[in-house]
């Protein structure tokens, strides 16, 4: 009796973005000549997929599950102003798949001193993929901080204990000076 025996390469498989084909076809010795030809549904994104083989009235299928890809990150301490927006862009990721991108970005304050980040993550053709990805390590800690001007320039000095973080200076800008006063900056007041 000729068989043919559908397998699968592994037993976990991780989504990639890219189809994912881990089924092969053993024969047995006197196979007939053709080969049967392997056919997948839903093999790309995270969920259920399924490989199957047909010869002539006979076919054969295995079920085999997508799972989500990891993306862990890493943050630097934020500094912030007591009243605005934490710095998006100082953090590190890894297991993107290639061609995925982060999008949009958004660490929002959830406690004194600590934040929550979220983002979206999009292919290579700008589809939104988020929900093929697991997010760890998405918290991290932020400072407070102020600006401080002097001679005609200011920069951002953090004031949390122990943290020497000061940003490079700006010159200072806007205000409107007049006979009796002059121009305060728009940004840091002096």
């Amino acid at each position: 009796m000729q068989t043919a025996t559908l397998a699968l390469s592994d037993s976990e498989f991780i989504y990639t973005g890219a189809p994912i084909t881990p089924a092969s076809v053993n024969y047995s010795s006197g196979w007939f000549s053709n080969a049967a030809t392997v056919i997948y549904e839903n093999n790309v994104n995270v969920g259920a997929a399924t490989a199957k083989i047909t010869y002539g009235d006979k076919s054969a299928s295995l079920g085999f599950e997508i799972l989500k890809g990891k993306i862990s990150f890493s943050f630097e301490i934020q500094h912030i102003l007591a009243d605005g927006a934490l710095d998006t862009s100082k953090y590190s990721q890894s297991g993107l798949n290639a061609g995925h991108s982060i999008s949009s970005p958004l660490m929002t304050k959830t406690a004194d001193a600590a934040f929550s980040f979220s983002c979206t993550v999009l292919d290579a053709s700008g589809n939104d993929v988020t929900a093929n990805y697991t997010f760890e390590n998405t918290t991290g800690v932020y400072h407070v901080c102020s600006y401080v001007g002097k001679d005609g320039q200011h920069k951002l000095d953090c004031g949390s204990d122990g943290c020497t973080y000061e940003s490079s200076k700006t010159t200072c800008s806007g205000g409107t000076a007049t006979c009796t006063a002059r121009a305060t900056c728009s940004v840091c007041g002096e």
